[in-house]
């Protein structure tokens, strides 16, 4: 689960179905696709702690499961805008 002023919803998502993902230390993306991600908020998760979402994707993704250190982050919400981009079909000026 995860909540926050803006955006409320419930979600059940069985682990298998991502194909990858990537760590800040504020948010989850948590890919099923190159072009279709969840990108989730941290401090809003219920029901559970990004901690044990961590152990589990891990032990699933392997090397698929990045924690992202500060110089990281920049690729990471790059590739996610792209991905927003392509999929409104949208293009940056």
């Amino acid at each position: 689960f995860t909540k926050s002023r803006e955006y409320n919803s419930e979600a059940v998502i069985e682990y298998s179905v991502f194909t990858r993902a990537y760590e800040t230390s504020k948010y989850l993306f948590l890919y099923q696709t190159n072009n279709q991600a969840f990108l989730v908020d941290k401090s809003t998760i219920e029901g559970g702690t990004a901690e044990e979402i961590r152990n589990k994707l891990s032990g699933l993704l392997k090397n698929k499961y990045i924690v992202c250190k500060y110089w990281k982050w920049f690729f990471v919400v790059r590739q996610f805008i792209k991905i927003i981009l392509k999929i409104t079909n949208m293009t940056i000026l």
